[in-house]
């Protein structure tokens, strides 16, 4: 699965924690809060990356990598 990280929130974050997924990955369009809210319109740059935090926090000791890049 790969995903741009706007739609996670608790309940996403915890059903990716328990699902049989092997690799999760999240592409962010820039590396800082500009950049990126300029390119992803509507979009919340801090939400992404607390979204990213807590399914790294929830993904800890499982068999499932999660990966991220930026453009």
């Amino acid at each position: 699965v790969i995903t741009n990280g706007t739609m996670f929130n608790d309940r996403l974050v915890e059903r990716l924690a328990k699902s049989k997924l092997f690799e999760i990955g999240v592409s962010i369009d820039a590396v800082d809060k500009k950049a990126y809210e300029a390119i992803r319109v509507g979009a919340n740059f801090d939400k992404v990356c607390e979204g990213v935090s807590k399914l790294s926090q929830a993904l800890k000791g499982k068999n499932t990598g999660l990966f991220w890049q930026s453009r």
